[in-house]
């Protein structure tokens, strides 16, 4: 824990002027942080602190590494999709999580293929698009935001499914469904 330095600044330290003005919850833009000779990508997690007359007095702050959060994401299977991906995007167009690790801290628009994507990405509402992939591959992505605390702040949370792999789901299911009624007959 390290006591704040220059905090009164108005022209530094976002992470404490933010929630003073405010009065809410902030998650602050992740900014790159060396630890133990490696860059990390952290966002900060504060919330005002008030007296009982409700006067400001400080804050209470954590950085969060992403790291952890990626891994999550790298991992996430969805439903029976075996090349399903998910993505969680900063309202910025930052990447904050996805299944390619080089993406992390890269904004949307620096690798997208497509820019339908980035351009839902910062709406920052829910989405349902075909994109591109890439190597050109169409995918189909859905998201949908997600508000982190009282902040006000919303991070686009989307998966990724592959065309093909849809449609050979699709393709399965009609055939057993023809399989069905020609039996039925």
């Amino acid at each position: 824990m390290e006591a704040i330095v220059d905090s009164d600044r108005e022209d530094d330290g976002d992470y404490y002027q933010i929630p003073r003005r405010s009065n809410r919850e902030a998650v602050i833009d992740p900014y790159t942080y060396e630890i133990y000779e490696q860059e990390v990508l952290l966002p900060s997690l504060v919330v005002p602190i008030r007296d009982s007359t409700g006067a400001f007095i400080g804050i209470f702050g954590l950085d969060v590494a992403l790291d952890q959060l990626q891994e999550f994401v790298e991992g996430m299977r969805v439903g029976a999709f075996s090349e399903a991906t998910m993505a969680l995007y900063w309202p910025t167009g930052l990447v904050v999580g996805s299944d390619d690790a080089s993406e992390l801290g890269r904004s949307v628009v620096d690798f997208s293929a497509d820019q339908g994507l980035a351009d839902a990405v910062f709406a920052n509402e829910t989405f349902d698009i075909i994109s591109s992939t890439r190597t050109g591959m169409p995918v189909f992505s859905v998201s949908v935001p997600v508000e982190i605390g009282e902040t006000g702040l919303r991070w686009i949370s989307a998966v990724n499914v592959r065309a093909a792999e849809v449609y050979a789901n699709a393709t399965g299911l009609v055939r057993l469904v023809l399989l069905i009624g020609v039996t039925a007959i």
